[in-house]
C-alpha cells in the first residue's frame, strides 16, 4: 500500500510539505528580492500556488513599451493624454493612455485622492 493514497496520511504529507514550503518562502524573502527578475517571478508563481493566500510583492517592471501617439482614421497621429501618479510613468513623471473618456474620467478621480 502507498501511504500517500491513505486519505488522513495524504492530507497531513500536504499540509506539512504546503507549511516547510511557506515557511523557507518568508524566511527567504529578503534573498529573493535580491535576484533578478526571472528568477524572482518562479517564485511569486511558487508562492501563488499554495492553498492560503501568502504575501506577494509587487514587481515593478524595468521596462515596457507603452504607445505615446494614436493614429486617427483619417492618418494623422495625435498625443495620447498622460495622467500623473501611475507607476509606469515616463521620466516626466507621467503616463500616456489609450482609455476611453470614461475610462480617463475615472482614473483622473481616483488619482486625485490622496490616501
Amino acid at each position: 500500500m502507498v501511504l500517500g493514497l491513505v486519505p488522513a496520511i495524504k492530507d497531513r504529507l500536504e499540509t506539512q510539505a504546503e507549511k516547510l514550503a511557506n515557511d523557507w518562502l518568508t524566511e527567504h524573502k529578503g534573498a529573493i528580492k535580491g535576484l533578478s527578475d526571472e528568477r524572482q517571478e518562479a517564485y511569486r508563481q511558487i508562492r501563488e500556488t499554495s492553498a492560503h493566500l501568502l504575501d506577494v510583492d509587487l514587481a515593478r517592471p524595468n521596462t515596457w513599451m507603452q504607445p505615446t501617439t494614436v493614429r486617427e482614421a483619417n492618418g494623422t497621429e495625435r498625443d495620447l493624454p498622460r495622467f500623473e501618479r501611475h507607476f509606469v510613468c515616463d521620466d516626466d513623471g507621467l503616463s500616456p493612455s489609450t482609455l476611453v473618456r470614461r475610462g480617463r474620467r475615472c482614473f483622473r478621480l481616483s488619482c486625485s485622492r490622496r490616501e
